[in-house]
């Protein structure tokens, strides 16, 4: 069967759905793509719950299967409540929490929108749940503070920026990695662009609580008094990172690898649970572009 071309209201949905930009959370490229979720090959029709607006880049990701489907159904799930504006949102029907956005706009002199995702637990279900809930906000708003603080420029320099000056904007989504027992693990993903900036910034912070009662974990707690546990993480890791270098066709090169993993708190200091083990995460430039 011939692929035929989407029709145009179809497209206006699929695109309005994703705000005319990138379906992934942290790419707000606005050069827009409209993708089959599942392939066309497979499905052989248009269908607007099958079809999520992606940029060429993610575009590209998706065929090559760098994200995959199940992926896209999330973001395109999460796609359609935020523009359905549901103020309590939940992932999927078996999650034991939800999700709530914070969402912030301003349109004067310093334009910014400003959009964060994070989970909420139920009180009535969990004796915890109203402290670690204070914990998950405190993570997320004071990284929206810090979007504020550079949109919201001095009111005695306003003057002396254009008014043509783009709106800045910011987003966070989560995953919860790992939920059971007494251990709760999540991993924030910030994006954040700045009107006059040349590029957009990704960051990512963590949180590891053991629940009830709640205290934040560290890295130190897993390991035995006087052991030289970073010495060990960097050198596991830097194994790990061997194979993605240049001199063996990888996309790192090894003086970055290096210098991103020495043995310091700092360079550890963002670590998940998982359901395999410890998850380290290293932002942009960290160990490679």
């Amino acid at each position: 069967m011939e692929r035929s071309a989407i029709p145009a209201e179809m497209r206006r949905r699929v695109l309005v759905e994703g705000g005319h930009r990138c379906a992934i959370p942290h790419c707000t490229f606005t050069e827009i793509d409209v993708h089959h979720i599942v392939p066309w090959e497979v499905c052989q029709e248009h269908s607007p719950e099958n079809l999520i607006a992606l940029c060429p880049n993610c575009h590209r990701r998706a065929h090559k299967g760098e994200i995959d489907r199940k992926a896209l159904i999330i973001y395109k799930l999460r796609g359609q409540r935020i523009f359905r504006g549901d103020p309590a949102l939940i992932i999927a029907a078996t999650d034991p929490w939800g999700t709530r956005v914070f969402h912030d706009h301003r349109n004067d002199n310093m334009k910014y929108d400003a959009q964060a995702e994070y989970p909420y637990f139920n009180p009535n279900e969990y004796t915890w749940a109203e402290e670690a809930n204070a914990h998950i906000q405190s993570t997320v708003l004071s990284e929206v503070q810090g979007v504020r603080n550079l949109a919201n420029e001095p009111p005695w320099i306003w003057a002396s920026i254009e008014e043509s000056a783009g709106e800045s904007s910011f987003g966070a989504s989560y995953e919860v990695l790992f939920f059971g027992g007494r251990l709760l693990s999540i991993r924030f993903s910030f994006f954040a662009y700045h009107s006059r900036a040349s590029h957009p910034n990704h960051w990512t912070r963590i949180l590891n609580l053991f629940v009830d009662p709640i205290y934040t974990i560290e890295l130190r707690h897993f390991f035995g008094i006087g052991a030289n546990y970073l010495k060990q993480l960097s050198d596991t890791v830097r194994t790990k990172f061997v194979s993605r270098c240049r001199g063996d066709g990888g996309d790192l090169d090894q003086r970055d690898v290096i210098k991103g993993t020495e043995a310091e708190l700092g360079k550890f200091s963002k670590f998940n649970f998982s359901a395999s083990g410890l998850l380290f995460t290293f932002d942009e430039y960290s160990v490679g572009p």
